[in-house]
């Protein structure tokens, strides 16, 4: 085993997984921060603060939530990408492009799917009914991509599902809940 692709396995896979977990990060932190919550580890808030002094302002929650989530994101897939390199290279082999591509694509389609699922989620709690339309829309666009494409249409009828799900929610607005009529309670006929 030579050093040199031992090496450049580690810095292909670290290298290759970054941008994708800063990405998704920067994604859920974002989210997550503007609806209230405030996740993150140490090393992104650490990034977060420095930022906003170096800045010398205050950043809004979402921006404060994308720095967080996309540090976090690039260091945890970075760590992972170079234990995958590490391993892939103790075989002693060169660096191969088409296993660092498929890499890529695997986890790209992972941070998709929970994406996807992210806003199922999302979409169920907001929207209600029309939560589920949007996920059905989804499903059927992959399925008629697949029926009609093959596996490269399967992709393109998930996106265009995505595509109209996401406008016909957007258009048909929120679901506004139901106003009861509050019941007045009747007056106690116990004596006291």
């Amino acid at each position: 085993m030579s050093t040199l692709s031992f090496t450049g396995w580690a810095a292909v896979g670290a290298a290759a997984l970054a941008p994708v977990g800063a990405l998704f990060g920067a994604a859920a932190g974002a989210l997550a921060r503007a609806s209230g919550r405030a996740p993150g580890g140490a090393l992104g808030k650490g990034v977060a603060q420095a930022l906003a002094r170096l800045a010398r302002r205050e950043f809004t929650p979402a921006v404060t939530g994308a720095i967080v989530g996309g540090v976090d994101g690039a260091v945890f897939l970075s760590v992972v990408g170079l234990v995958v390199g590490l391993v892939a290279g103790y075989g002693g082999a060169a660096p191969d492009p088409s296993i660092v591509v498929i890499a890529v694509v695997a986890v790209t389609l992972l941070a998709v799917t929970a994406v996807g699922l992210g806003m199922l989620a999302h979409g169920l709690e907001r929207g209600g009914m029309r939560g589920l339309v949007f996920f059905s829309t989804i499903g059927i666009g992959g399925l008629l991509g697949l029926t009609v494409g093959g596996p490269v249409g399967a992709l393109e009828g998930l996106l265009l599902g995505i595509l109209i799900g996401a406008l016909g929610m957007t258009l048909h607005g929120r679901e506004r809940p139901v106003k009861r009529p509050v019941e007045e309670e009747p007056p106690s006929t116990a004596p006291r």
